[in-house]
C-alpha cells in the first residue's frame, strides 16, 4: 500500500484509486477521488457572487446590473475553487427600463497580472441566435468552456454599453475564482501548476506524429 499525502487535485485523481480528506487531525471524508475533491473544494472555497439592493445596482436609470456570479454549470455549487474540467458560467441579472438600440451586456475576464484573457457579450452570436433583452428583469449567463482556462487566479468585470457609442457600466472587476489544473489526462500533467505549465490559458491541443 502506498499513502500518497498531496495538495495536489490532479497527482490525487491520475494517481489514487481511493482518497481520505483529513481536517484539524479527523477523517472528514473518505471515498472517490473525484468525489472527495469535489467536497474538498466545494466545503472549503468561497462563494464569489456580487449582488445589489433593488433600489442600488450598477448602471444608469436606463440600465442597471443587480446580480454577477460565477457558478461551476452542474449548479450544485457556487465555489472560488473550480477544476479546469468543468465548465464555468458566468451569470449576469439585468435590469432594463426601455428598449435600447445596440445594448451590448458582457464582461471581461482578467488575470491577477490584469491582463484581459477575453471580453465576450451577449451579441457576439449570429442574428438569428440573438435573443433580445426584454423590459424588466434579465437574467444572461455565459459558459467559459472547460479545459481552456489555466490555473491561476481570476477576475470578471462586467461591461454594458451602447455598440461604438458609450458606456453605461465600464468598471473594476466584481467577483473572482480559482482554477486548479484538472483536465489533462496525460501522466506528464501529473504535478503541473501555473510554475511548470506557463500561459493564460492551458487546452489540450490535439498532435499527430508524421
Amino acid at each position: 500500500t502506498v499513502l500518497f499525502v498531496s495538495h495536489n487535485m490532479q497527482s490525487i485523481k491520475s494517481l489514487c484509486s481511493r482518497c481520505v480528506l483529513i481536517s484539524n487531525g479527523k477523517v472528514c471524508r473518505t471515498g472517490l477521488p473525484e468525489e472527495v475533491i469535489h467536497h474538498y473544494l466545494s466545503g472549503d472555497g468561497e462563494q464569489y457572487d456580487s449582488k445589489w439592493s433593488d433600489l442600488g445596482g450598477l448602471g444608469n436609470e436606463d440600465v442597471r446590473l443587480y446580480q454577477l456570479s460565477v457558478n461551476v454549470m452542474n449548479g450544485e455549487h457556487d465555489t472560488y475553487n473550480i477544476l479546469s474540467n468543468l465548465d464555468i458560467c458566468v451569470e449576469m441579472k439585468v435590469w432594463i427600463k426601455k428598449p435600447l438600440s445596440g445594448l451590448c451586456v458582457g464582461f471581461d475576464l482578467i488575470t491577477e497580472r490584469g491582463e484581459i484573457v477575453l471580453r465576450s457579450y451577449d451579441t457576439d452570436v449570429s442574428p438569428e441566435s440573438l435573443t433580445a433583452l426584454h423590459i424588466g428583469e434579465n437574467i444572461l449567463s455565459c459558459s467559459i468552456p472547460h479545459g481552456l482556462l489555466n490555473a491561476g487566479l481570476y477576475f470578471i468585470a462586467p461591461r454594458i454599453g451602447i455598440h461604438n457609442q458609450e458606456w453605461i457600466l465600464h468598471c473594476d472587476p466584481l467577483v473572482s475564482f480559482s482554477v486548479i489544473l484538472a483536465h489533462g489526462e496525460s501522466h506528464f500533467w501529473n504535478v503541473l501548476d501555473k510554475s511548470n505549465r506557463p500561459g493564460v490559458i492551458s487546452p489540450v491541443l490535439p498532435w499527430d506524429r508524421i
